[in-house]
């Protein structure tokens, strides 16, 4: 059993962590931080009523303020 267990060379040892540093001092880059030019955002609206049929979404103010490409209604 032993002669198994030195086969090993991360099992049951402590990893260093390269970024920890970073995340600690919330100098971390994370792709919710990513802003590239173009770039395209998603947003979903639940419906406030559980189990209700959403019938229409009017998106044309969103579309305006935001400079929507489109909107989905299922």
């Amino acid at each position: 059993m032993e002669d198994k267990m030195k086969e090993y060379s991360v099992v049951g040892k402590p990893l260093h962590k390269v970024d920890s540093l970073e995340k600690a001092t919330g100098k971390a880059i994370y792709t919710d931080d990513l802003k590239l030019s173009g770039m395209l955002t998603g947003k979903i609206l639940r419906s406030p009523y559980p189990h209700a049929q959403v019938l229409n979404i009017d998106i044309s103010r969103a579309q305006k303020l935001f400079r929507s490409k489109s909107g989905y209604n299922r």
